[in-house]
């Protein structure tokens, strides 16, 4: 099996086209995304059959190892209904060798009005004759997670369909409460779309009003129970973190700030005023009466070794070949034994 197979056109791109209309008689999208697969599939429906719900157009099969003749059949044939039809093939890595070559000629002779999409594997061996005239004449995009690099237009091209602009600090702080995940971006992104239906642009403050709240609950929660040596409930607080994050770097970015803050305010409490620690940490009041809460814990020096490990654990999560999440978990027992004399790091 050859390695992963990733196409020269970006999803973007691809979903822009359809967007202006120039949808393509067959799409090949390999990888798997699921959320992408519903958001490509929803904007294909949409722009051939526009907001009507009916299914009566489209057609969806899992493929087997025998099913090339009913794939061929459905692509062949004529809708009853107007307005074309639009099969949907998951999973066509099953078909048999056989079957793979048998179903080319149906997909060569395509009827007009008819449109085909196909779901395929991360991986393919593409010198097999479907995957090679796949790759060859279908419209081929890789169904890639978001990157650093791909996330912020996905964010402003689901804004946009909302009607919204956002700011670029404001899409930089989304991801950093969210992480890159599409499921809880989009939620995100509706909550946000609500609260603002009144607005003509999301800013960074409308991010931080709204989608950070229950992220920093769950740290200080998590910051309480280090601060007690709970260790039981510190796990459990970061499984939260984990789950409503969808990425350790989104808890990283949250633990290295809140316990950088502390460290600060625990080494200038007695050198500045609350409102000048509360400005120059460019905090609300209220998280500010949380923090000098939080930092009377401990003294400057625990919250600096602390920072350390958290380091520690970014450098492992980088270049270790170690699961992330365990990564973080031996992060948070340093953190709950450090009182106890243990010094360990967050470094595995």
């Amino acid at each position: 099996m050859a390695k992963d197979q990733i196409s020269k056109l970006g999803i973007e791109k691809m979903c822009a086209e359809i967007e202006k209309g120039k949808i393509d008689p067959i799409y090949f999208l390999n990888g798997a995304e699921e959320y992408v697969k519903i958001e490509v599939l929803a904007l294909i429906r949409r722009n051939l059959f526009g907001d009507d719900k009916s299914s009566a157009n489209v057609e969806r099969i899992t493929a087997t190892s025998s099913s090339a003749q009913k794939i061929a059949d459905l692509v062949s044939d004529y809708s009853l209904f107007s307005g074309g039809r639009l099969v949907i093939v998951y999973d066509i890595q099953k078909l048999s060798p056989k079957g793979q070559e048998a179903l080319i000629p149906s997909l060569e002779s395509i009827p007009q009005g008819n449109h085909l999409v196909i779901f395929g594997p991360p991986s393919f061996d593409r010198r097999k004759k479907l995957f090679k005239f796949l790759t060859q004449n279908a419209t081929w995009a890789t169904l890639l997670p978001l990157s650093e690099k791909s996330a912020p237009y996905w964010i402003k091209r689901r804004f946009k369909k909302h009607g919204l602009d956002i700011t670029q600090p404001a899409i930089e702080k989304l991801l950093r409460f969210v992480g890159n995940s599409y499921g809880l971006l989009a939620t995100q992104i509706d909550k946000l779309a609500i609260a603002f239906s009144d607005r003509e642009r999301i800013e960074v403050a409308d991010i931080e009003s709204h989608t950070a709240a229950a992220a920093e609950y769950d740290v200080f929660r998590l910051l309480a129970a280090v601060g007690n040596n709970d260790r039981a409930g510190s796990l459990e607080a970061l499984g939260r973190l984990l789950e409503r994050s969808d990425g350790v770097g989104s808890v990283l970015f949250w633990l290295a700030e809140t316990y950088f803050q502390n460290y600060f305010v625990a080494s200038n409490r007695k050198k500045m005023t609350q409102s000048e620690l509360s400005s120059h940490l460019r905090v609300s009041p209220y998280r500010m009466r949380m923090i000098l809460n939080e930092s009377s814990r401990h003294s400057a020096g625990y919250y600096e070794e602390s920072i350390k490990s958290i380091t520690e654990a970014e450098i492992s999560i980088r270049f270790d070949q170690i699961p992330p999440r365990l990564i973080l978990e031996s992060l948070i027992i340093s953190l709950t034994t450090r009182n106890g004399g243990n010094k360990q790091t967050g470094r595995l």
